[in-house]
């Protein structure tokens, strides 16, 4: 009786290490680098500094807009 418990014991155990090396008991592998972006074509660069530049014209005029609209809030306060 004592030598089948040691021999069951000992196949629960041998099986339950299989398992744990089986679900992947190595450390976790490098995450792959993001893919190298493609080369614009000329057209591309051209389209992307026109919207930059559009972009920073819109910037500037809201900045301006915002500017004068405080100098005429301050003034407006003055003369009441």
């Amino acid at each position: 009786m004592r030598i089948a418990l040691q021999v069951l014991s000992a196949c629960l155990l041998a099986s339950g290490l299989s398992a744990g090396w089986a679900n992947g008991g190595g450390g976790m592998s490098m995450p792959t680098p993001p893919p190298m972006p493609r080369e614009q074509t000329p057209q591309q660069k051209a389209k992307d500094a026109y919207n930059d530049g559009v972009h920073d014209v819109k910037k500037a005029t809201r900045r301006r807009a915002r500017r004068t609209g405080d100098r005429r809030r301050q003034e407006g306060q003055g003369r009441a």
